[in-house]
């Protein structure tokens, strides 16, 4: 009986493998690869989009892309009950770059889950509650070429906390509350600021 009940308790919770995963993200209406069709069954599985209109995701639910060591890129657009406690679910995603977190209600503590994702390149935080807080995370993110701060809490403190960084070189801040004094601490302690990215564009 008991060793009944421990073989019950592991197949309920076991890891999910990649197809499950596929088939659990499908379910929510997310895009494989970004698209839908011939594409999106294509392998190794190279991103998620988790598109504004036709998909519902919690927090919870990103558990999913654990099981896609393969992903490169997530987009998480507009889904409202993406909280910022989910993306502690990317952090052992080694060959993830890319994360957009678009309007989304993630607040600057929650960049803790991404501060030791040293392959980062891009990071979308427009539209989201981040604040100058929450950019001290990302200080060590010693690959990061774009970020995007459009319509965020982010001034020039925040801007500052970023110190010295050698990779950035594309920086948003339209709508946020960074000023002039925030553009010339760029223009001074990010020697590849307004220069092409080296990783892509």
């Amino acid at each position: 009986m008991g060793a009944t009940i421990a073989l019950l308790t592991c197949l309920i919770a076991h890891d999910p493998t990649e197809a499950e995963a596929v088939t659990a993200l499908e379910r929510l209406g997310a895009r494989i690869n970004g698209a839908d069709g011939p594409l999106a069954a294509s392998r190794p599985i190279r991103g998620v989009l988790f598109p504004k209109k036709g998909c519902d995701v919690k927090d919870a639910d990103l558990a999913h892309l654990k099981a896609i060591p393969t992903l490169e890129y997530v987009y998480i657009i507009g889904q409202k009950q993406v909280t910022g406690d989910g993306l502690k679910y990317l952090a052992g995603l080694k060959k993830l770059d890319t994360i957009d977190l678009d309007g989304t209600p993630v607040e600057g503590k929650h960049l803790a889950h991404v501060k030791d994702m040293k392959q980062l390149l891009k990071l979308g935080l427009w539209r989201t509650a981040v604040d100058d807080a929450g950019m001290a995370h990302l200080k060590g993110l010693t690959s990061l070429e774009h970020l995007y701060l459009d319509k965020t809490l982010v001034g020039d403190k925040g801007i500052e906390a970023l110190g010295q960084h050698a990779s950035l070189c594309d920086v948003s801040c339209e709508g946020s509350k960074v000023t002039d004094v925030g553009t010339a601490f760029m223009k001074k302690n990010f020697p590849r600021y307004g220069l092409p990215a080296l990783h892509g564009d």
